[in-house]
């Protein structure tokens, strides 16, 4: 009998588990337990927030959230491309115990976001825009779905690799550290400018951003989607990239930003599809007996 390896994907790949015969649970070590192997990366992840407790911090007045942001909206058209776009992804991202939610904002503004939890948020502006831009930028022939895919990619890679976990877990380490240890943040008041601490945190914030474009063309390779989409969100976001036109300023300013500039994260999208186109379609991994 072939099985599919993957634990609790079998629902999803196969129609249910009276097709397929489950697959026995391993062992779990102690390492396991506390840095488990992600499987969009292969590599381990230190974890100290609970899912349990990462749910209720990014689930906690959500929908109020979604209102402020200017409420739900109501398009049957693209919430079926959202929704099924969520419901082929979550097998892959690792975290099927999440209770993934994504809303469709109406509000203008073009933008998407997550938090971490599963819990995230599409804009109507950014939609309706992709809906209307007939550009390629020599990438072919991108369906509207894989442009709506990219952008959800993106957030539930975001969500996979738990970002937002993360950094409130290393905020949480830092602050223990300077009460019982020393007084760290005292040291880094007094010696390093308000503009060199903005610095570091846009850094790291930064590489997050592009390991969410990296696994996010994952994903979306994952399921059979053209990953070429991701880099042509970019080139279409290259419009709303704000700057002031003259060199020197931009340069000080984007060493703030928390997002890479859209070149940045086109060239590097560029080596990921080479890698994807490489090594060919997606196929899950098979367990014989």
């Amino acid at each position: 009998m072939t099985r599919i390896s993957a634990a609790n994907q079998s629902h999803y790949l196969l129609g249910g588990p009276d097709e397929v015969e489950p697959v026995k649970e391993k062992s779990t070590s102690i390492l396991d337990m506390v840095a488990p192997v992600h499987p969009l990366t292969g590599g381990r992840r230190f974890f100290l927030f609970p899912e349990r407790l990462e749910i209720a911090l990014g689930g906690y007045n959500y929908n109020n959230y979604v209102d402020k942001q200017g409420g739900p909206w109501d398009n049957d058209e693209f919430d079926r491309v959202v929704q099924d776009c969520l419901k082929e992804m979550i097998p892959h991202t690792g975290r099927d115990n999440l209770p993934w939610k994504i809303t469709m904002i109406d509000t203008s503004s073009v933008n998407a976001w997550a938090k971490m939890g599963g819990f995230m948020g599409i804009n109507r502006g950014i939609i309706d825009r992709m809906a209307k831009d007939t550009r390629d930028f020599g990438l072919g022939k991108i369906s509207m779905e894989d442009k709506v895919r990219a952008v959800i990619a993106h957030e539930m890679a975001h969500v996979s690799l738990r970002h937002s976990a993360r950094f409130a877990e290393i905020l949480l380490i830092w602050t223990l550290l300077s009460v019982w240890v020393v007084p760290i943040w005292e040291i880094i008041e007094d010696y390093l400018p308000f503009t060199i601490e903005s610095y570091l945190f846009t850094r790291y914030s930064r590489s997050q951003e592009f390991e969410a474009d990296q696994y996010g063309m994952h994903l979306m390779w994952r399921c059979g989607h053209d990953p070429k989409a991701m880099i042509w969100s970019e080139h279409f976001l290259k419009d709303y990239e704000p700057t002031y036109g003259i060199g020197l300023l931009d340069f000080w300013d984007r060493m703030f930003w928390t997002h890479p500039t859209t070149d940045q994260r086109i060239e590097a999208e560029k080596k990921v599809l080479a890698e994807l186109e490489a090594r060919g379609p997606f196929v899950p991994e098979i367990d014989n007996d």
